[in-house]
């Protein structure tokens, strides 16, 4: 079949396909929220793939109209108007894990290297995205009043923020500026990659989430911890217990960087 000339028919048919095929986990494995192997969020990400190709193809004059459809609201229509679209869209309440599965991830955490709790513990404490963690700078913290500035280019929101940290995270990086002088003490990017190929540059958000960076990252925090349940948030992670003894001071050089 032409994907061009495709019809609302073979989009339902391509959906039902997706309602009928088998999680990655196992046969016997079903989403509770959409009843398949596949859950509710991932119907929705492959439905808008096909629907951004065929705007593509609209926009392109090869199409008259996108054949998958969307979901209107016609104000003061009866029964206010409402026309579903083609998967239902099923917003969760956020899921919260359980002391048990908080002290498994905290488990990991500790033997994990500094630079990996330090990013957990901001990402924690300044509620920060996989992007915004990994393009702090330097000059973004100011540890004398324990704050952390978000950038206004590396949020999703284009908005900038500053928010606090706490001691427990300003002791983690004092730890981790004496760590980051031993792999570079040039002023840029905080959290510097260990790997042998990019030894010293700058931590992408992919390596931090796919901890292809020479070092664990965040997400084998998560791995590592076996928590069965369900997924662990990104970031939601806080400060390790072992964080009471005081860190010394941070060499000159990085002290300057994150203080000019």
């Amino acid at each position: 079949m032409d994907p061009v000339r495709a019809t609302r028919a073979h989009v339902a048919l391509y959906l039902g396909e997706l309602g009928s095929r088998p999680s990655r986990r196992g046969a016997n494995v079903v989403a509770l929220d959409s009843g398949a192997g596949l859950s509710n969020a991932t119907l929705q990400q492959r439905l808008v793939s096909v629907r951004l190709f065929y705007d593509f193809l609209v926009e392109e004059g090869l199409r008259q109209a996108n054949p998958v459809g969307r979901g209107r609201y016609t104000p003061g229509a009866r029964g206010g108007g409402r026309q579903r679209g083609l998967v239902r869209r099923l917003v969760k309440l956020p899921w919260i894990p359980s002391d048990e599965q908080w002290r498994a991830v905290l488990a990991v955490a500790a033997a994990e290297p500094v630079r990996t709790r330090l990013m957990l513990a901001l990402a924690y404490d300044a509620a920060l995205r996989r992007e915004e963690l990994c393009s702090l700078h330097t000059k973004d913290l100011d540890p004398g009043r324990r704050l952390v500035r978000v950038r206004a280019e590396t949020t999703k929101s284009r908005r900038e923020r500053v928010v606090p940290y706490s001691a427990a995270t300003g002791v983690l990086l004092s730890q981790y500026l004496v760590h980051r002088a031993s792999v570079s003490r040039a002023c840029g990017g905080l959290f510097l990659s260990e790997s042998r190929r990019n030894f010293g540059q700058p931590l992408t958000a992919w390596g931090a989430i796919t901890g292809a960076v020479g070092r664990s990252g965040p997400r084998d925090v998560e791995r590592q911890s076996s928590v069965e349940d369900g997924h662990v948030p990104s970031g939601a992670v806080v400060v390790v217990d072992d964080l009471r003894v005081e860190a010394e001071a941070a060499v000159e050089g990085d002290r300057a960087c994150v203080l000019d």
